[in-house]
């Protein structure tokens, strides 16, 4: 995850929004040492110039739960890559990927997922407000690649060496 922030971290930076992050668009590469990989981010082929006044067409189709509820608007296209990276977590967690009516019960969606697996009270309450920020349904709420980085998920994997760097 870690990485793929890191991807669009960089692309933020240079003033581009990738507006197709979906598990298909995130390569992974193993590299010779044990336990290590490389991440990468394809697919650039509606990358868009962040601050555009016509929003390009994106891959994601709408009524995909990959599609964030704001995909029509020109306004905050890198946040359009923070809620596709949101959902490809929510299903790293969780370990499915269908989520009928996702936007009405989102909440208890997270909930669900994050109390599913075997993490302490402070894992759980962490990877849960990472996710509730991330899937934020108000573009201006939602962070950013940046301060995605920075949050203590990040922290707390590292310390007991889970594979979310």
């Amino acid at each position: 995850m870690k990485q793929i922030l890191m991807a669009l971290n960089f692309c933020h930076q240079k003033g581009y929004a990738h507006k197709g992050i979906t598990p298909q668009h995130v390569m992974v590469v193993k590299l010779e040492q044990e336990y290590s990989y490389l991440v990468k981010l394809i697919g650039f082929g509606h990358a868009q110039k962040i601050g555009a006044h016509k929003l390009a067409p994106s891959i994601i189709t709408p009524n995909n739960l990959f599609t964030a509820p704001e995909a029509d608007s020109s306004q905050h296209a890198e946040k359009l890559d923070i809620w596709g990276c949101g959902v490809i977590f929510l299903e790293l967690v969780c370990g499915e990927h269908q989520f009928p009516n996702f936007l009405e019960q989102k909440t208890e969606i997270i909930g669900h997922a994050v109390d599913n697996q075997n993490l302490s009270y402070r894992e759980k309450e962490v990877i849960t407000d990472f996710l509730t920020k991330m899937l934020e349904t108000d573009p201006a709420q939602r962070l950013n690649a940046e301060t995605a980085l920075k949050h203590p998920l990040f922290e707390i994997s590292y310390q007991r060496g889970r594979c979310l760097r």
